[in-house]
């Protein structure tokens, strides 16, 4: 199979394989030829699920031969990180404390993109527990950004970035809690899209905090994420947190362009990023404004107050489903969550006043919203650390200035998406825009007209299939 091919999206791989040009069989021997050659270094998976992923690819293009109607994520390949369930394949969380654990059904995405034929290549990697800012290694060991082997990939949900990013899946599932899915992308150059909290199911993920944690898709182009996006959005009796919304196409909003979309620049959360992040950002936003955007700085003092306020709600919600497994082999950063957890519902006014704050920053992201359309700020304050940075001084490398960045979406439960919008040298700079609850329609539009005028998306993986 020709290189040059396999570098177009999926939107256009997946055409390829219903109208027969090429085999889904052939598509996904591929991509687990990718993985044989390229996953050693990056270690993206942990677990491999081959022979199902081949079966199941043999089998659609039996339908298609048959002229039977398929999917819309027809031939596929999918990474699903490993606190995603999927029956009868080990889910570990990438911590010893659930090695051998097997669920006892598949979850809802992992449903959904079945039944439109996607097929599920194997679980990724992750950090012990999806506890990815505070930099605890799982039990398996670091993924490896793709751009720079020595750097941090983003976390949590750094091996189906990595994977996506690397044509080692065609699209991604991840989990974001305080910025799980949109941290890799930004650092890996691909997108990633956190929803609206209930737009989809959590049933078959493993549970972190529960009125922060998301499912949400990793992609290399808007199309392809708007495709993903709507095979995975809608209502689940199974998860009690779920929309009543009816499902959509989000590929329906892609086209039209941004003229006259108001787009708000907090400069709170430009103040601690690096200057080359700056830079590319504000480039960015010059090039939304050019493609009719109206972009305007503004000031939201309550973001002072987020990175608090996270870590206080993250860790009492975190702490009854870490700390069953706090004497199971359960990694010392997994164990510091569940410390400052039992501290803080011991001293229960912290968390009283953690919930007033959230309450008045989702009120203050409501009336910025009465003005404008969407929120511009960088997705990662600073570049991709080194690995070992980040064992060694974490705090001034990345946690303090990064976490209010993208915990803001978590903690409003508004959607935030962030897309590729540059390099520092040969690092990957990501830019993230934040609109209302249920706008993501309005977030993959800007995206894919940012992507028309400037095609990093399209580009910039020449060197990844070398």
């Amino acid at each position: 199979m020709k290189a040059e091919f396999i570098k177009q999206p999926g939107w256009k791989i997946t055409d390829e394989i219903k109208r027969g040009e090429i085999s889904a069989q052939e598509y996904v021997s591929y991509l687990f030829k990718r993985i044989e050659e390229k996953d050693e270094a990056l270690n993206a998976y942990i677990t491999l699920m081959k022979e199902q992923a081949l079966e199941q690819a043999r089998n659609l293009d039996k339908k298609i031969k048959n002229r039977e109607s398929v999917g819309r994520l027809a031939g596929l390949g999918v990474a699903v990180k490993d606190n995603i369930w999927i029956r009868g394949v080990e889910t570990t969380c990438a911590s010893r404390a659930l090695r051998g654990y097997v669920p006892p059904d598949t979850a809802t995405v992992v449903q959904r993109i079945e039944a439109e034929d996607g097929i599920i290549l194997g679980k990724s990697n992750l950090e012990e527990f999806a506890d990815g800012y505070r930099y605890g290694y799982g039990c398996f060991g670091p993924t490896r950004n793709p751009w720079d082997l020595t750097r941090y990939p983003g976390g949590s949900s750094g091996g189906s970035a990595v994977a996506v990013a690397t044509y080692m899946a065609t699209l991604g599932l991840g989990s974001d809690t305080g910025g799980s899915v949109r941290s890799p992308a930004g650092f890996c150059s691909i997108l990633g899209l956190k929803p609206t909290y209930g737009l989809v199911s959590r049933y078959g993920l493993v549970p972190f905090a529960e009125t922060l944690d998301t499912v949400g898709p990793l992609a290399r182009d808007a199309r392809d994420c708007a495709l993903l996006l709507s095979v995975m959005a809608g209502p689940d009796r199974k998860d009690t947190a779920s929309t009543k919304k009816k499902p959509e196409d989000y590929t329906g909003y892609l086209e039209g362009g941004i003229d006259g979309v108001r787009i708000a620049v907090p400069k709170e959360l430009f103040d601690n990023a690096q200057k080359p992040v700056q830079m590319a950002v504000w480039k960015a936003i010059c090039e939304l404004e050019d493609l009719g955007a109206n972009c305007t700085e503004v000031s939201m003092k309550l973001l002072r107050y987020a990175r608090a306020c996270f870590n206080c709600i993250q860790a009492v919600e975190g702490f009854p489903n870490l700390s069953p497994y706090a004497h199971k082999g359960l990694g010392s950063e997994p164990k510091s969550q569940v410390i400052l957890g039992y501290f803080l519902l011991t001293e229960r006014r912290l968390y009283e006043q953690a919930a007033k704050v959230r309450t008045l920053l989702t009120k203050e992201f409501h009336e910025i919203f009465k003005k404008f359309d969407a929120i511009a700020a960088p997705t990662n304050a600073t570049l991709p650390v080194k690995l070992w940075e980040r064992k060694r001084d974490p705090e001034p490398a990345m946690v303090g200035v990064a976490l209010p960045n993208r915990a803001v979406a978590n903690l409003t439960g508004m959607p935030a998406l962030s897309v590729p919008c540059g390099f520092y040298r040969h690092l990957p700079i990501g830019l993230q825009l934040i609109a209302s609850h249920y706008r993501e329609g309005l977030l993959l539009k800007m995206a894919y007209t940012y992507e028309q005028r400037m095609p990093i998306v399209k580009s910039q993986f020449s060197s990844m299939t070398s």
